[in-house]
Formats: C-alpha cells, structure tokens, sequence
C-alpha cells in the first residue's frame, strides 16, 4: 500500500482541514519514538480514509478497497471457523496488493495497444472482454 507521508506541518493542517475545525489530535509518545507525536483514533482514522477516497484520492480508494476485502475476508472466515491469524492477513493484504499492480499494468498496456491500434477502437470492448476471460 501507499504511504500518507508529508511534512508534520502539511499533514497537521490537511488532517484538521479534512476532519473539520473542532478536531484535535492526541499527542503521545511511543516505543518508537521517545517525542511525541500526533495520534488519531481508530474511527478518526477510518472517517480519514473515507472522506480521502470520497475526494478521489487514490491512494485513500486503494486503502479503502483492500480493508474492506480483508474484512468481508475476515467475517466469512470467522463465520465458517477458518483459521485466519495475523501472519494470514498480512498475507491476505500481500496478495491484492500484488494482484491491484499486476492488474494496472495489464490494463494499461492493453490500453496502450488499442491507442496505438486505431484498427480495433470499435472493437474495443470485444477486445477487453476476450482478454478478462482467459
């Protein structure tokens, strides 16, 4: 997955911009790291993620689309009692991460081909349906 990585004064001022003039981070220090730093809860986090992806951010809609499969992954195991520890959720996350890049490269050079093949545009979605199947 991306990294949310800014400037402390960039990421301080986006964050009270996108979670509203009332929000105030907790300052704690960690194991980490001895200085404090800015923390935000869980649902914080979550309402972060969302209001970034409803914005169009995509690093925020990747976040968000891997952490809802790991959760519907997560209820049907627990649902049907399949083991599904922590080393497996890294796994899990692992693997859509791998499959999202393979996925993106595969489309843009498919579209890279039917831009630089005029021949096929109006056969464009043939095209792409014959090679989703296979």
């Amino acid at each position: 997955m991306g990294s949310f990585a800014h400037t402390k004064n960039y990421a301080s001022q986006t964050l009270k911009r996108l979670m509203g003039k009332g929000f105030r981070p907790h300052k704690l220090s960690t194991e980490i790291d001895n200085s404090k730093v800015n923390v935000i809860k869980l649902i914080d986090m979550e309402r972060l993620l969302l209001k970034m992806a409803v914005k169009g951010d995509p690093e925020a809609i990747q976040w968000t689309e891997e952490l809802i499969g790991l959760s519907l992954h997560q209820l049907f195991c627990d649902a049907f009692k399949i083991k599904f520890e922590a080393e497996n959720r890294q796994e899990f996350l692992t693997q859509r991460q791998q499959g999202k890049l393979a996925r993106q490269e595969y489309t843009d050079v498919i579209k890279a081909y039917l831009d630089g093949n005029p021949e096929v545009q109006g056969k464009k979605r043939q095209f792409m349906y014959s090679i989703k199947t296979f």
